[in-house]
C-alpha cells in the first residue's frame, strides 16, 4: 500500500525539529523521568507552533519570526528529559537545527531536481510519498547521530558555555534562516536556487564538524593539562621517596652498628630486649629492592613498604636494567599508577590470601615486558578498552590507565589489560633501542 502524504511547511517543521532534538539528546544524562520531560515539552511546542503557524501569511519576514520563537520553544523538550545546563540544552538545539536545515535542504534539492517542486509556488506540485520523506529525514538523523551527536558529548553533557552557545547561535540561525530567505527572495531562477540549497547543506554540515573538531581539541587539551599537572606531582614524589629511601637506608646501616654496640651489655635480659627492638626497626630494610635500576628501586620500596602496612603480600622479579632506556619520571610514573590500581583493588579483598601483587619484568628478544598481576572481585567495566574507575569521579574514570598509555606510547611500547578468573593483569611491552 503506498502511503500519500500532504506537507504543511510550518507545522512539519515542528515535527522534524523534535525528532532531531530527540536524536541530539540520546547520548546525555537523563532526569528522573525522561519521557514525560520530553512528551510535556514536546506538547508545549506543538501548542505553540499551532498558535503561530495560523498567523502566518505571505509576509516572509513574519514566517522568519515564527521559525524563530518555534526554534527558541523546541528547546523545553531538551530542558525538560536531560540533568544540563541551559546553554547545553540551547547548544544541543541549535545543533539539531542544523541538522535538521540539512535534511529540508536536502529534501527539497532532490524534489526541484526531480521536478515535483514548483519553485513559483513554494510547494510540492503534487502529494508525495511518505516513503520518500522518511528516506530522506531519517536517512539524515542516522548519519548525524553516528557523525556528529554521539561524539559532541562527552560523559552525558556537552560542557558548553554560554559562549559556545551564543557562538554557535551566531553561525547556525543566520546560515539557517536569513541566507535561505535571501535566496527565496532573490527569485534567480531554478539553478540559483538549488545552489542555495547546496550551500546550506555545506554550512550546515561544516559547522557541526567544526563543533565536534573543537570539541576534542578541548577534550585532549583538558586530558594533556591534566596528565601535565599529574606528571609535575610524580615528578616531586619521586624526589621525595629517593630522599625517604635514602633515609631509611641510611638508618638501616646505623642500626647495623648499634646492634654490634648493643652486644656489649652485660645484662643478659635488658641486652636482648634492646636486641629484639633493633632488629625490628631494622627489619625495614628487607623491604629495599634491588632491581639493578635505581628508580625502579625507589618506586618499589616506596610500594613494598605500603604493601607492608595494608598486610598485602608482595612478590618481585625485576630486571631493572631492561628500563634503562626510560626517562626516570616516566618510569616512577608507569610503575607508580600501575601499582597504585593494584593495591587499591586488592586491599578491599575479604580474603587475606588474595591480597596479593605481583610484579615481573624481564626480557624478551628486543622488548622488556612489564607485568602486574592482581586479584579483583568486583564486576569490571570497560570504556574505550580501559577499565573505568570504581572512584565515582567521572571526569577522572581510568585516567590512571589512560596516563600510563600516554606514557609507553611515547616509547612506542603497548599496554594490554587482560582479567579474567579474578585475576588483573596489565602487560606493558616497550621495544628496547639498539
Amino acid at each position: 500500500m503506498t502511503w500519500i502524504f500532504k506537507l504543511s511547511s510550518s507545522f512539519s517543521y515542528i515535527f522534524e525539529m523534535l525528532a532531531a532534538c530527540l536524536v541530539f539528546t540520546l547520548p546525555l544524562k537523563k532526569r528522573a523521568h525522561p519521557v514525560f520531560g520530553f512528551l510535556l515539552g514536546a506538547l508545549i511546542s506543538l501548542g505553540v507552533s499551532a498558535f503561530t503557524g495560523s498567523i502566518i501569511r505571505n509576509d516572509p519576514w513574519q514566517a522568519v519570526l515564527v521559525y524563530l520563537i518555534q526554534l527558541a520553544v523546541v528547546i523545553l523538550p531538551v530542558a525538560f528529559s536531560c540533568d544540563i545546563s541551559i546553554s547545553d540544552a540551547v547548544y544541543g538545539t541549535l545543533c539539531a537545527y542544523a541538522m535538521q536545515h540539512f535534511a529540508s535542504s536536502l529534501y527539497i534539492f532532490v524534489g526541484v531536481w526531480s521536478g515535483y517542486y514548483d519553485l513559483s509556488r513554494d510547494g510540492w506540485i503534487t502529494s508525495i510519498s511518505l516513503l520518500y520523506y522518511l528516506a530522506v529525514y531519517v536517512g539524515i538523523y542516522l548519519i548525524f547521530y553516528w557523525l556528529f551527536a554521539r561524539s559532541l558529548a562527552n560523559q552525558g553533557t556537552y560542557g558548553a558555555n554560554f559562549l559556545q552557545s551564543s557562538s554557535l547561535t551566531v553561525l547556525v540561525v543566520p546560515i539557517a534562516l536569513l541566507l535561505s530567505l535571501i535566496g527565496k527572495l532573490a527569485n534567480g531562477g531554478r539553478s540559483d536556487f538549488m545552489l542555495n540549497q547546496v550551500y546550506a547543506m555545506l554550512c550546515s554540515a561544516f559547522v557541526l564538524w567544526v563543533q565536534v573538531s573543537q570539541c576534542r581539541a578541548v577534550y585532549w587539551q583538558r586530558e594533556l593539562a591534566i596528565q601535565e599537572q599529574l606528571w609535575q606531582s610524580q615528578k616531586e614524589q619521586y624526589q621525595i621517596s629517593r630522599t625517604q629511601i635514602e633515609l631509611i637506608n641510611h638508618k638501616c646501616h646505623d642500626l647495623k652498628h648499634q646492634i654490634a654496640a648493643l652486644r656489649t651489655i652485660h645484662n643478659e635480659q635488658q641486652r636482648e630486649a634492646s636486641l629484639r627492638e633493633v632488629e625490628r626497626a631494622a627489619m625495614i630494610y628487607d623491604a629495599a629492592v634491588q632491581t639493578g635500576n635505581e628508580v625502579l628501586d625507589t618506586v618499589l620500596t616506596e610500594k613494598s613498604l605500603t604493601c607492608e602496612q595494608k598486610k598485602i603480600m608482595w612478590t618481585c622479579m625485576a630486571d631493572g636494567s631492561q628500563l634503562d632506556f626510560l626517562d626516570p619520571v616516566d618510569l616512577y610514573a608507569i610503575f607508580g599508577n600501575a601499582l597504585d590500581n593494584a593495591i587499591e583493588g586488592v586491599q578491599e579483598l575479604e580474603e587475606p590470601e588474595k591480597r596479593v601483587i605481583s610484579v615481573t619484568v624481564f626480557n624478551r628478544g628486543n622488548l622488556a615486558i612489564l607485568q602486574i598481576e592482581n586479584y579483583y572481585e568486583h564486576e569490571l567495566q570497560f570504556q574505550d578498552g580501559l577499565p573505568r574507575s570504581s572512584k565515582g569521579d567521572d571526569a577522572y574514570h581510568g585516567f590512571g590507565i589512560r596516563s600510563i598509555q600516554r606514557t609507553v606510547e611515547k616509547y612506542n611500547g603497548s599496554v594490554s589489560i587482560h582479567a579474567e578468573d579474578s585475576i588483573f593483569v596489565l602487560s606493558i611491552v616497550f621495544p628496547v633501542p639498539d
